[in-house]
């Protein structure tokens, strides 16, 4: 989806004045209008880049296993990628120096890039030789905040910070088991999460998590204690039009603000986009 908004985004003159767009994906196989005339003949887990500043978008793999390169009419300059050994990549999230990082679903840890030179490793959750050493359990969708970076355990229904610069990683929201603990005013480490599948920052910095099991989506609140916003009724689909705190969800998987305090919602499985149209704090 991603792939196919900024394509058509940047297919008009003077796309440029108006979008600054980079967008990553991430998966095994990828078709369509991209991808279909600029095939690359890889095969297993890769991480795919839209390059939009050449004039004329652009699909390159920047991260993936070691094969040979198929089609030898594509720029070289999109070649080759980063090879490493990733199994089932889930989340990623991209720094404002442009550092790549990359959760491992199967794998079980954090893999960092520098796409310009070429070069990925473990980040965290991982010995030197790459095996997981059991710090995570299923890390999904990540968030960068203030020079941490933030990770979703579904496994663990808890949210990892890993200090970049430092290399050391903490659990700051849940306790390891699952549950559900409460509408407001609890405790960030004492919350009890359900499969979280994402997490993200509002604009003022507060942390929102998208507390799957539980089909709820929580926030930060400014004393450092958690609050349900969306989805305290039951599992399903309902309460459009009404009070988002009383909205069904059915396994929110992201969630995301816009700097207009509006909130946008991936209802899993609802198969819907849900839009929370007045800010919720």
């Amino acid at each position: 989806g991603a792939v196919s908004t900024a394509w058509y985004l940047s297919d008009y003159e003077g796309w440029e004045e108006d979008w600054d767009l980079t967008v990553y994906t991430l998966g095994y196989k990828m078709g369509g209008k991209g991808a279909a005339v600029r095939s690359m003949g890889y095969e297993g887990p890769r991480i795919l880049e839209l390059d939009l500043s050449r004039g004329e978008p652009y699909l390159r793999v920047v991260v993936g296993a070691e094969t040979e390169f198929v089609d030898q009419d594509i720029d070289p300059s999109l070649w080759p990628p980063v090879v490493v050994d990733m199994e089932k990549p889930y989340g990623i999230a991209v720094s404002s120096s442009g550092r790549m990082y990359v959760s491992d679903l199967d794998k079980e840890f954090v893999w960092t890039f520098d796409i310009s030179s070429g070069s990925g490793q473990p980040l965290y959750g991982a010995d030197e030789d790459g095996f997981t050493n059991g710090w995570f359990s299923q890390p999904r969708r990540m968030a960068i905040q203030d020079g941490n970076l933030y990770v979703a355990d579904s496994g663990l229904h808890s949210i990892c910070e890993i200090n970049i610069a430092e290399g050391t990683a903490s659990w700051i929201v849940g306790t390891g088991a699952a549950g559900f603990n409460g509408e407001s005013g609890v405790p960030m480490a004492e919350a009890l999460l359900d499969t979280p599948h994402g997490v993200s920052f509002s604009p003022d910095g507060r942390m929102m998590i998208s507390d799957s099991g539980n089909d709820a989506i929580r926030i930060e609140n400014a004393d450092g204690t958690l609050e349900t916003v969306v989805g305290l009724a039951p599992t399903g689909y309902a309460g459009d039009e009404g009070p988002a705190l009383n909205a069904s969800l059915n396994f929110p998987t992201d969630v995301k603000m816009g700097a207009d305090g509006q909130v946008f919602i991936s209802d899993a499985n609802n198969a819907a986009i849900r839009w929370v149209a007045n800010p919720l704090f």
